[in-house]
């Protein structure tokens, strides 16, 4: 057995509703081999069953966890908020000195960027997956693929 320098501390899973096609449920684990077979949707006595057969040893998934589809995509999903609030000092020192405030503002965009993170997503049912390893690799959105589904 290895040692792995990044253990998998939580999971999210945000599905498509049972009886609602306009709404989203979360579960959340704390980790992928937590999950069980089986949910219920809340206020209701609807199951939600999980294709837990596409769980890789390693964390990752060969394909969606709620469909059983595959493939999936990887989405970045940037903190947009926590961007501009890391910029505005930049803004405001930008007013006295230009050259200070713009690096301020590009290094709010690089730690930005080094908080984003990444989710698979399902192309049939649009499932979002959460703190998942990304190996196997799946690479970002094809239209082509979207259209097929």
């Amino acid at each position: 057995m290895s040692y792995d320098p990044h253990p998998i501390r939580w999971i999210d899973l945000v599905l498509p509703h049972p009886e609602d096609p306009n709404r989203w449920l979360t579960l959340k684990a704390d980790g992928p081999f937590a999950l069980r077979s089986w949910y219920y949707a809340p206020g209701t006595r609807t199951e939600i069953r999980l294709h837990l057969d596409v769980r890789t040893p390693e964390g990752g998934l060969t394909g969606c966890l709620h469909c059983g589809e595959s493939p999936l995509y990887t989405k970045t999903v940037m903190r947009w908020g926590l961007v501009a609030l890391m910029a505005l000092p930049g803004a405001i020192v930008a007013i006295w000195s230009v050259t200070f405030g713009v690096l301020l503002m590009m290094l709010a965009g690089l730690i930005g960027g080094l908080l984003s993170r990444r989710e698979l997503v399902c192309y049939a049912c649009g499932a979002q997956h959460r703190g998942f390893r990304m190996h196997p690799k799946h690479g970002p959105f094809d239209a082509n693929l979207a259209r097929a589904k």
